[in-house]
């Protein structure tokens, strides 16, 4: 799911959570240098302990990459800030229907390229990320023990496939269940947005491949960070180029 290409270091970064999203509040409240709510108590309390309780085992996952472009420092940050901001918008949102996994899919998004806003400060017109990243949970299903939940989403080139076990038959194992689409430059929809928002799909002048480009830049219509591509303070981020 990572490849370094033709870049000299490489600036993909991958997460992989199999115990549980991380329960608690965002981890931004020391990282900003702002007071806790509880900072002026010792660390260490003396006094008769609780009974413990052992919760149980959460089976939920998560998994992500980040493909980077520009540098590595946007996808370390989306890498430490996603598993918080999934959690959030699923707590928010729900996951009992398809529009609201889409919606806090949506809203995650969103999140993480107002953090990288920032974050990195300017460096973030300059870098920028594709992502797919995969939330899968147990279903609390009576009449379907053991059926598992999916969100599946994607922003860019970054592919997500869902894959399911052939029937044994034949040379064949797995039979392609589903797939993100991607995010290209020349896809109508795309193309219309960039173009409403007074960009352009070209060529890069020079290349030895003809790939669509946002302004003849950018070889993917939608990513984290890029904020040179998102600068038109009328409109909402997204309809931005």
């Amino acid at each position: 799911c990572s490849a370094q290409g033709p870049r000299p270091n490489n600036e993909d970064v991958h997460v992989l959570i199999c115990d549980g999203l991380p329960q608690g509040p965002a981890p931004n409240i020391k990282a900003a240098g702002l007071p806790g709510l509880f900072d002026d108590l010792p660390d260490v309390l003396s006094g008769p302990s609780l009974p413990s309780v052992e919760k149980p085992p959460s089976v939920d996952c998560f998994f992500a990459v980040f493909d980077g472009h520009g540098g590595a420092a946007a996808a370390k940050a989306c890498a430490e800030r996603v598993p918080t901001e999934i959690r959030e918008e699923l707590e928010a949102a729900g996951k009992d229907t398809p529009e609201a996994r889409k919606v806090a899919a949506e809203s995650t998004i969103l999140a993480l390229d107002r953090h990288l806003r920032i974050k990195l400060g300017p460096l973030a017109r300059e870098i920028g990320r594709t992502c797919v990243f995969c939330y899968a949970w147990q279903e609390e299903d009576e009449k379907d023990p053991g059926s598992i939940g999916l969100l599946i989403a994607n922003l860019g080139d970054s592919r997500g496939l869902v894959l399911k076990k052939g029937d044994g038959k034949g040379p064949i194992r797995h039979t392609l269940a589903g797939e993100t689409s991607d995010h290209s430059p020349d896809a109508p929809e795309e193309e219309k947005r960039i173009v409403a928002a007074g960009g352009k799909v070209e060529s890069w002048s020079g290349s030895r491949f003809s790939v669509p480009r946002v302004d003849g830049i950018l070889g993917c219509s939608r990513a984290l960070g890029d904020l040179r591509f998102k600068e038109d303070a009328a409109l909402l981020p997204e309809q931005q180029k």
